[in-house]
């Protein structure tokens, strides 16, 4: 039998192989992704590398020993024999070139019909483009927010940012099913969108967080305390409290036998929210309960300390808006700025280009707010434009549209009509940014 290989030139696999692993799973931890390493080039060669390090220093300690000399007994010459290490007759030193080079030779080498169906940079996410994307700052020109990472043809709709930028959230439907995706920054890198903790079973939608803070408050029908059947949909509130979203409480000060939509809140905790409550102007309405700075005991009956410590504050008796904002028409899904002056919201009115159109209002000195007038730009469609967000004080507007693109170029095969009706801008919700001048 022929061996292969000679003295310790066996060990360059488990060399090898144990490196490659070792660069896949330090890789796919630290970009929160277990396909990460097998669909990206530079992993792979930066595991190439590690193994010929490591057989390279391998072959430097273990397959260096010192030449013998010896003496033919026949002839008298004196001859140098040298220890040998190899792998189907390769010296071992030599794999430390050889993995390199097939290493990037596999990671970097592409056929035609590969790169062709790569797709735009966007369209994935493992290329990590959306620490890009959240840090561009919007301009005047509404723009679809991380196609093919967030907006990806999917039914998105509402968003929340955290103030100190480690917390995206945003609501993903379809038919029946709601639930809040969460975008975590750690360590410097946004992880991959993940359903919420404190969502998934019950439809919850709308997130926001009080300004400047890790309180979060969002729409659901779950079940109330005592209560085991989903119902009508009400405002809970939850918070990020030692790296977790603490069990969610309703807002019982606020939530009535009917539907609370849509929370928006100040810098002050100023609540605004959709109701259909009596009292209003007709239809759903937007109301604000103002905060009042007091400990809301019912909201905490059943948390523990964290719990209590995070979701402290009450709010006094809620109030409609008044006829600058609200109509005999549908007002809703309205968003306060965190300073108070500025109030953006959806309306179905005459003077829009239909489908549902977002209108702002600025508080006057009397603390009503003014007459409301569309937003100019290109923020408005004859679609559903609508779940208004304010980021900051200087105008950054957040928003769902369900515009649709072009549609796809006819006598295309299959394949393509699919990619097509599966990609932002196909008439589901996707979330855009604009940049408002604001009176």
């Amino acid at each position: 039998m022929i061996l292969i290989w000679k003295g310790r030139g066996l060990w360059v696999i488990p060399i090898a192989i144990g490196a490659l692993l070792a660069t896949e799973y330090s890789v796919e931890y630290f970009y929160a992704d277990s396909r990460y390493y097998q669909e990206n080039g530079w992993p792979k060669f930066a595991g190439g590398c590690l193994a010929g390090l490591c057989i390279w220093a391998f072959a430097a300690k273990f397959c260096s020993g010192a030449a013998r000399r010896l003496v033919d007994e026949n002839t008298g010459e004196i001859v140098v024999q040298k220890p040998k290490h190899s792998f189907f007759f390769i010296p071992v030193r030599a794999f430390a070139v050889l993995v390199v080079l097939f290493a990037a030779f596999v990671a970097f080498w592409k056929t035609g019909s590969d790169a062709a169906s790569s797709g735009a940079p966007e369209m994935d996410w493992r290329n990590r483009n959306f620490i890009r994307m959240i840090d561009e700052a919007p301009g005047q020109a509404a723009t679809i927010f991380a196609p093919g990472l967030i907006s990806d043809g999917m039914d998105q709709r509402d968003s929340a940012y955290s103030a100190e930028q480690n917390h995206f959230l945003y609501t993903l439907q379809m038919n029946r099913d709601a639930r809040i995706m969460h975008v975590h920054k750690t360590l410097g890198i946004w992880r991959v969108p993940k359903t919420a903790s404190f969502s998934g079973e019950w439809r919850d939608l709308e997130p926001a967080f009080v300004p400047g803070t890790l309180e979060l408050y969002f729409a659901s029908n779950r079940p109330l305390p005592g209560e085991e059947e989903a119902g009508d949909f009400n405002l809970w509130r939850t918070a990020w409290h030692a790296g977790a979203w603490i069990d969610p409480v309703p807002l019982e000060q606020i939530n009535t036998e009917g539907n609370e939509f849509y929370p928006s809140l100040t810098s002050s905790g100023d609540l605004y929210y959709t109701t259909e409550l009596e009292g209003g102007a007709g239809g759903e309405d937007i109301w604000v309960a103002r905060a009042d700075g007091a400990t809301d005991s019912n909201n905490s009956n059943n948390a523990d300390p964290s719990t209590k410590a995070a979701l402290s504050h009450s709010f006094h008796e809620p109030t409609p808006l008044g006829t600058g904002v609200n109509t005999a028409g549908p007002e809703f899904n309205a968003a306060i700025d965190p300073s108070g002056m500025y109030l953006a919201f959806s309306s179905v009115r005459e003077d829009g280009p239909g489908g549902g159109d977002m209108y702002l209002s600025k508080r006057l000195d009397s603390g009503e707010f003014g007459p409301a007038s569309l937003i100019a730009g290109d923020v408005n469609t004859d679609a559903l434009d609508f779940c208004p967000f304010f980021y900051g004080t200087d105008g950054e507007l957040w928003f769902t549209s369900r515009r649709a693109g072009d549609p796809p170029s006819a006598q295309l095969d299959l394949p393509d009509v699919r990619a097509s009706w599966s990609a932002p801008a196909n008439g589901l919700g996707d979330l855009y940014r604009v940049k408002l001048e604001l009176p």
